[in-house]
């Protein structure tokens, strides 16, 4: 696994290809429209998502966090009684009982209107008239009072001015060593502050940017609602760099222990102890000082100067992609060299301008999850009207679009363009690659245990069968085997395993031939020469290749202490 082996930064390591120039034509139509409502878009797009959107704690946000876009939260819940009605008769009892609650809630309201009535009526005229004027009176008094009190103010503030007014002229009349004395103060004051301040500001883009770079190293090709409980986790753990950078990999690697690509934590520990040696913690502004950190590629390093320096850019990524091409109507395929060009050169659009761009970022990347996905929900999308292929689908608002027409040769699309929005853009199918992992299991041999469980034969029968089985699990546990550190840069770097074989054939002839060979690499003998049990077999499918794996057994008559 290179620096960073993640579906986002996969698009960053397309082959360079020649500068495409585009015409005036292919501007005109895929970029003129969104020039034009480029700020309207950009303001829609944020009110959806500071309604609908994700609340997670590398946001800043506070529990209960939410892992999908809230959508849907404001529909009425229908009634449960309805899921179990399967009847007329159950739906007219529902709906009678709804209509009774109606009834009653509005006899309730016209007694309480009508006992209104009734207090009103009983008072007579006059007592009604004398209520009244004392209304207005005391109205009167509160006026003349608020008056009063106005007047009295604004003197005693003339007042206050004029006196301290009187006392600065005496004190630079009596003494000016005093005047210099309370400036130095002052001085020091707003140097001590201002320190402070930075000082404030330092721990703030501390932890803030140690925030965004594990939760960008976390959600590398995994899911937030996996990545939400590991993020706590850790967090709890290792509260800041500092405290992450003098701990050891094994540490790491316990915790990271089911996120996969564990390659990830090694690099992420090494770039946090060279933030903290080199940068006192703070990661710095700079795309290409980032880039030369472990594990930050194109897509880390953006993502980490947006969301901590507010950066004009847009992390591009498969949603991202997804989202620019349908806005633009530019068809084509996911990988392509120029589709990654076009993308950039919308972003550009969209960064121009003061703007949140952390905020409009995740705004991107929460309307892909959700809305702009590859089912889409066009009706639902905020920003459907600022869309070309969506427009262009639909006949009642095309005359929003403008009036030219898409090129014949369009360097940036494919030639045949009728295809449907969820399958925009294009995608190829790859092939998983198949593997055949043969694992053995290496079971030390010991004589003592041989001796007890002879012991334990003999007492067997009168024992029961339930008493019986638990002996054997029990000396089954306490069986050792032997684990090997994994050395190498594959899956799963820097873990312990039991040893095992990659092979693209499977041949149960050549499986003592390779055995053999992998216990004289581990300076290990077989107590019974040739002789491996075969215990059974699985599919262990990841996403880019498929492992199928077998399981062997052998025992070891001598135990070398150390590789274990």
């Amino acid at each position: 696994m290179k620096n960073e082996s993640t579906q986002k930064d996969k698009f960053n390591n397309i082959k360079e290809e020649e500068d495409v120039t585009l015409p005036n034509e292919q501007s005109d139509y895929h970029y003129s429209f969104l020039q034009r409502y480029s700020v309207e878009l950009k303001k829609d797009l944020l009110n959806w998502y500071y309604k609908y959107r994700r609340k997670l704690p590398w946001r800043g946000d506070e529990p209960p966090f939410t892992t999908s876009v809230q959508l849907y939260e404001n529909k009425k819940q229908v009634d449960i009684r309805c899921f179990f009605g399967n009847h007329k008769r159950d739906e007219i009892k529902i709906k009678n009982s709804k209509s009774d609650n109606v009834k009653n809630n509005e006899k309730i309201k016209g007694t309480k209107i009508m006992k209104i009535k009734k207090e009103h009526n009983e008072l007579s005229l006059e007592r009604c008239k004398r209520l009244k004027k004392e209304d207005k009176d005391e109205e009167k008094k509160y006026n003349s009072l608020s008056d009063s009190l106005k007047s009295e103010n604004i003197k005693s503030l003339h007042d206050k001015i004029n006196n301290n007014n009187n006392n600065n002229n005496d004190d630079d009349v009596v003494d000016k060593n005093n005047c210099n004395s309370s400036l130095l103060v002052h001085k020091e004051e707003k140097k001590h502050n201002f320190i402070n301040n930075l000082m404030y500001d330092k721990e703030h883009l501390s932890t803030k940017g140690y925030q965004i770079y594990i939760s960008e190293i976390m959600l590398q090709q995994t899911k937030v609602h996996t990545v939400l409980n590991f993020y706590l986790k850790w967090m709890n753990k290792w509260n800041n760099i500092f405290d992450l950078a003098k701990c050891n990999l094994d540490d790491v690697l316990i915790l990271w222990k089911g996120l996969g690509y564990y390659n990830r934590a090694k690099n992420l520990l090494e770039c946090c102890k060279i933030v903290v040696d080199k940068y006192n913690g703070i990661f710095p502004n700079d795309l290409k000082l980032l880039k030369t950190l472990p594990g930050i590629g194109d897509y880390t390093s953006k993502a980490i100067c947006i969301h901590l320096y507010n950066r004009k850019d847009i992390c591009i990524d498969t949603n991202i992609i997804r989202i620019f091409s349908r806005i633009t109507d530019t068809i084509n395929y996911y990988n392509s060299g120029t589709l990654l060009k076009h993308c950039e050169k919308v972003s550009e659009i969209l960064c121009s301008g003061e703007s949140n761009y952390s905020d409009l970022s995740q705004a991107f990347m929460d309307l892909g999850s959700s809305v702009c996905n590859n089912s889409p929900d066009c009706s639902q999308c905020p920003i459907n009207k600022y869309c070309m292929i969506y427009l262009k689908s639909n006949k009642k608002k095309q005359h929003n679009l403008f009036n030219t027409k898409h090129p014949e040769h369009c360097n940036l699309c494919v030639n045949d363009r009728n295809v449907e929005i969820k399958y925009v853009p294009l995608a190829k199918r790859k092939k998983k690659t198949d593997k055949i992992c043969l694992v053995l299991l290496i079971k030390q041999n010991d004589k003592k245990k041989k001796n007890n469980m002879n012991k334990n034969s003999c007492t067997k029968k009168l024992e029961k069968k339930k008493t019986a089985s638990r002996q054997i699990k029990e000396s089954y546990l306490e069986d050792t085997y032997m684990m090997i550190k994994n050395t190498d840069t594959n899956l799963f770097s820097m873990h312990y395993l039991f040893p095992f074989i990659l092979l693209d054939t499977y041949d149960k002839n050549d499986c003592v031939k390779h055995f053999n060979d992998l216990l004289k690499s581990l300076n290990v003998t077989n107590s019974e020469k040739d002789r491996y049990l075969y215990i059974n077999n699985f599919k262990h499918k990841f996403s880019h290749l498929t492992y199928h794996t077998h399981i062997y057994l052998c025992t070891v008559s001598d135990w070398v202490k150390g590789i274990m």
